[in-house]
């Protein structure tokens, strides 16, 4: 009986223990479904956002027509669709790319030679329309943050194509990638407190204007610069500063014109103008290179001054450099123009050639490179589509207009 009952106990041992095996296999099963179940299900999430992802996009694309100023002319919806079709051959290339293969560097070769191709073909003007969408996402809330993936990343190495260059504020309320919408290699950043042209930052526009050959060049200031407000101090107030941070400050300051600034007394339009004026002394600096200015009489640059509200997250376009349209009997005569938003841009600020320049603008500010400049308290005239250009009316603007306090 001892020996029967031992076998008994030996043999329910050995089911026990083949049961809890069979119950641990199961189990295990049971988990690997679940892990696949989810697996599936996460896969199912991310496919149905990338459609969601492309269905936005084509309805932006669809609709981005209805956004556009009424200005804007047939040579503008020209561009759009050839930007459109170069961005569709670029996305073709990236989905032939079998990415759960990975890639080769040939595969990057041809997607850099890509960005090339489309680099070449895109005008300033078409250049400009993109950033000044990609600001109108921004502020509307529709960013899309264009992200490169790791092949485009790759293909990135070899070599850089950003299309546009900007000098801003290394505020840090003012990140230029973000407020625009672009993404990696997409503009080639300069920045400095106060937006100032100096050694470094002016041989870096030179390297991008030169060297990489961008299409767009901005000079932005922003809402509430502290560098501008800093360097409106006095000057026994300034050179308490560190020694560099001072000489910086002085050198903003020159080109302040606080004479024409001591008359505005509202706050917000003190700040406006203030940073609004800074902007354009660094714009005239750079109307000091004779390369640049060649460049923008060529029309293969456009260089503009724009202000950032931080508070909107709006981007205001208030002035590009171009030359003057026509001359008068005696010769060409600069002056600030209102043209209304047709070009995206608010105003323009003309130059001519110091021997074309009339006798009438012969007390106007020459540059280094040649060419003759409003000076920055002459009233800005308003051009009359209708009219010759010659029958500009100057614009004279009332107290409420500029902030001033009665």
């Amino acid at each position: 009986m001892a020996a029967a009952g031992g076998e008994l106990l030996c043999f329910s041992g050995v089911a026990a223990a083949a049961g809890a095996a069979v119950a641990s296999l199961l189990f295990r099963q049971q988990s690997q479904q679940q892990d696949a179940t989810q697996a599936l299900l996460i896969q199912q999430q991310m496919l149905a956002a990338m459609i969601q992802q492309q269905q936005f996009t084509a309805a932006a694309q669809s609709t981005s027509h209805l956004q556009k100023p009424h200005a804007l002319t047939a040579a503008t919806n020209e561009t759009d669709a050839a930007h459109a079709a170069r961005s569709q051959t670029a996305d073709d290339f990236s989905t032939s790319i079998v990415h759960w293969e990975g890639f080769s560097m040939e595969d990057a070769r041809k997607r850099n030679e890509l960005f090339r191709e489309n680099f070449k073909e895109a005008s300033p003007p078409e250049v400009l329309s993109q950033l000044q969408r990609g600001n109108a996402r921004f502020w509307t809330g529709n960013a899309v943050r264009p992200e490169k993936s790791a092949f485009e990343r790759r293909a990135l190495i070899m070599q850089q194509f950003p299309a546009s260059a900007v000098l801003g504020c290394s505020d840090s309320r003012v990140p230029i990638e973000l407020i625009f919408d672009q993404g990696l290699g997409d503009i080639f950043v300069v920045r400095v407190a106060g937006n100032c042209l100096e050694t470094g930052t002016a041989a870096s526009l030179q390297y991008a204007v030169h060297h990489l050959k961008v299409k767009v060049l901005l000079v932005m200031g922003h809402e509430g610069c502290g560098a501008v407000k800093a360097a409106g101090q006095p000057l026994e107030k300034i050179e308490q500063e560190p020694e560099q941070l001072a000489a910086a400050l002085k050198g903003m300051k020159a080109g302040l014109n606080e004479d024409r600034l001591a008359n505005v007394h509202d706050a917000r339009a003190y700040d406006r103008e203030a940073v609004v004026t800074n902007v354009r002394r660094q714009v005239e600096r750079l109307c000091d290179d004779p390369a640049i200015m060649a460049k923008i009489q060529a029309q293969e640059l456009i260089v503009c001054g724009c202000f950032y509200e931080i508070s909107s997250g709006i981007v205001d376009f208030f002035m590009e450099v171009t030359e003057t349209e026509k001359k008068d009997s005696d010769g060409a005569k600069p002056q600030v123009v209102l043209k209304g938003s047709t070009n995206g841009v608010r105003s323009r600020l003309e130059y001519c050639q110091a021997a074309d320049a009339s006798p009438k603008s012969a007390g106007l500010p020459l540059r280094k490179s040649g060419i003759v400049i409003p000076a920055i308290d002459m009233p800005p005239v308003r051009a009359n589509a209708t009219s010759a250009l010659s029958a500009r009316q100057p614009i004279q603007p009332t107290n409420q207009q500029m902030g001033f306090r009665m």
